[in-house]
């Protein structure tokens, strides 16, 4: 049976649900139940990715064009300045090119390190203190890669961790930890 009820991320607080049960047509007998759900406000903000499996995992064939992975967003915060994540990716299978911003981003600035062969630091903000815009898309960056030509076909991970978002172009006032969540990148076979 299907509830009439659509719950979003910035619903909390306490909601009373009641269950009515009644037995064959013609009988006397029903009840009805009430239980009492609570509902915490999410405690941190969300970096993850769309590119999972069930929704829309990015990928390409070997040798072929770019391919671009995509890095979301979803804040609670009336205004992010600023986002900092680090991503360990399989870099025999994947290489990446460039970190390209998106409409929620677009006078932002990009850079990131490379910490080791499988692993980068990305960093982005504005520099006239400009805060993440609103959009369709949850996408805060789009991460240009291609598949290494002798690529194995497979699915493999791209983790995210130790993400940071800035609530304040202050600088005296520190970031705050995001909730980072993996994705997958597919490396597909030839035809």
């Amino acid at each position: 049976c299907a509830l009439p009820i659509s719950p979003t991320l910035s619903q909390s607080g306490s909601f009373v649900v009641s269950f009515n049960a009644v037995d064959n047509p013609g009988a006397n007998a029903a009840t009805t139940v009430s239980v009492t759900i609570t509902v915490e406000e999410l405690e941190f903000d969300q970096l993850f990715t769309t590119s999972v499996r069930d929704m829309s995992p990015a990928g390409g064939i070997p040798g072929f064009d770019p391919v671009l992975f995509p890095i979301d967003l979803i804040s609670l915060k009336d205004s992010v300045f600023g986002v900092q994540f680090d991503l360990m990716y399989p870099h025999r299978q994947v290489e990446i090119d460039s970190i390209l911003t998106t409409p929620r981003t677009p006078t932002f600035i990009v850079d990131w390190l490379s910490m080791n062969d499988s692993l980068i630091r990305v960093v982005t903000l504005g520099l006239n203190n400009e805060a993440i815009l609103p959009d369709q898309s949850s996408a805060v960056l789009q991460i240009a890669l291609h598949m290494d030509s002798t690529a194995l076909p497979g699915t493999y991970n791209m983790i995210l961790l130790n993400g940071r978002e800035a609530i304040d172009p202050n600088p005296a006032i520190g970031s705050v930890p995001l909730l980072t969540l993996p994705g997958i990148i597919d490396v597909d076979r030839f035809g």
